[in-house]
């Protein structure tokens, strides 16, 4: 644990670990990781592929707020994790982002999706098993 923490963690020690089994089709509610885990969150998917969903957290519009920009700050960002995969977040991700698993037994590639290769191209259809 001292190793990756040293190069994944800025050096801190890991404070708090949570092993979580997902049967197929099940998804994760968008939320926030409490204080428990900041400043770092760190995912490990073992079994399956699965799209996490990064949403902009919403903020309180006053009268005078443009709708265009409302669109602006609603940013979805998505991530393909495939099995035996680590996705580390931070700063804005930690502070800013809810993040999620859709309920689905399958996900789909889109154009929100940030690494899309020759593998998961837009359209792509990634069959979900237990994580």
């Amino acid at each position: 644990i001292e190793k990756v923490s040293k190069q994944v963690f800025d050096g801190k020690l890991v404070n708090h670990i949570l092993v979580n089994e997902y049967k197929s089709g099940q998804g994760i509610d968008a939320h926030e990781d409490g204080p428990l885990y900041y400043p770092c969150v760190a995912i490990v998917s073992l079994e399956s592929t699965v799209i996490i969903k990064f949403k902009k957290k919403e903020i309180e519009m006053d009268d005078d707020f443009d709708s265009d920009e409302e669109d602006d700050q609603l940013e979805t960002l998505n991530y393909v994790l495939e099995p035996q995969s680590l996705i580390v977040f931070k700063g804005t991700y930690y502070t800013n982002y809810l993040h999620s698993i859709e309920e689905t037994t399958t996900s789909i590639v889109d154009q929100q999706t940030q690494n899309r290769r020759e593998t998961y191209k837009i359209g792509t259809e990634i069959p979900r098993g237990e994580r």
